[in-house]
């Protein structure tokens, strides 16, 4: 077996090629992705995963994230945040209205103890939506010092 380091190398690589693309036109972005596609189909899909993770959610600007969060259901999205970063948890919350929000405080009161998977699942099914929207061209990312180091550098 390899020791973890290695295996979360190649991780890191798609994820530094995920945060470069995501900063191109749609259109440029699309061809790249198609390059590597032709290449290898599987690194093509990671990168594309990769280009929003959970974590990247505070930086999504939020009119994109707007609209995501209208596609989502109290329950899942109470669910999401169950245990999430302080950040996360205020940037969906400052892109609800006041009754969503009502509505995400009764769901989460209701739950007990969610499954791990469960959180998972519905983290990720707010991530697919993000996702689509991204292929689409329509999420914009708010600029951060690591995004601009990169196109400097």
């Amino acid at each position: 077996a390899r020791p973890p380091a290695e295996e979360a190398e190649p991780q890191d690589r798609f994820r530094q090629v995920a945060l470069l693309l995501r900063g191109l036109r749609k259109e440029l972005r699309d061809g790249l992705i198609q390059v590597i596609a032709k290449h290898n189909a599987d690194t093509a899909t990671a990168v594309q995963n990769l280009m929003i993770i959970w974590e990247d959610l505070p930086d999504v600007y939020d009119r994109s994230l707007q609209e995501v969060l209208r596609e989502m259901e109290a329950r899942d999205l109470a669910l999401a945040l169950w245990n999430a970063d302080a950040k996360i948890i205020a940037k969906i919350r400052s892109n609800i209205s006041e009754r969503a929000g009502a509505l995400l405080d009764e769901e989460a009161s209701l739950m007990r103890d969610p499954k791990e998977e469960d959180i998972e699942a519905a983290r990720e099914m707010l991530l697919r939506h993000l996702h689509r929207l991204n292929a689409e061209g329509q999420v914009r990312f708010v600029e951060t010092k690591a995004d601009a180091a990169a196109h400097a550098g």
